[in-house]
């Protein structure tokens, strides 16, 4: 689908120049939800999700595992974003309260 085709492109662009970590799961068998708490439960610090709303706004949604906050952030300067969260993620975990 249009979904998966613009999923696998931004996974390939995230992936470019090894700074970022990305799995793409486009197993069709497996429930969202599923696949939610499949990845949450491996440890990944961000979920990226891509719907077909978020395709036609040129934006996806990435959720934090740590807060659980999700945002809708624009496909356009994704990479820095994501560098961005990843960073402000490990300083909150180093965080001493």
């Amino acid at each position: 689908s249009d979904v998966f085709a613009v999923a696998k492109s931004l996974a390939r662009e995230l992936a470019e120049g090894g700074s970022l970590r990305v799995h793409l799961d486009d197993d069709a068998t497996r429930t969202p939800g599923w696949k939610f708490n499949h990845w949450e439960l491996k440890g990944i610090p961000l979920r990226i999700e891509v719907g077909t709303r978020d395709i036609a706004n040129g934006s996806c949604v990435v959720v934090r595992r740590d807060t659980g906050e999700k945002k809708s952030e624009p496909v356009a300067g994704l990479k820095e974003t994501l560098a961005a969260t990843l960073d402000r993620v490990q300083e909150d975990m180093l965080r001493t309260k």
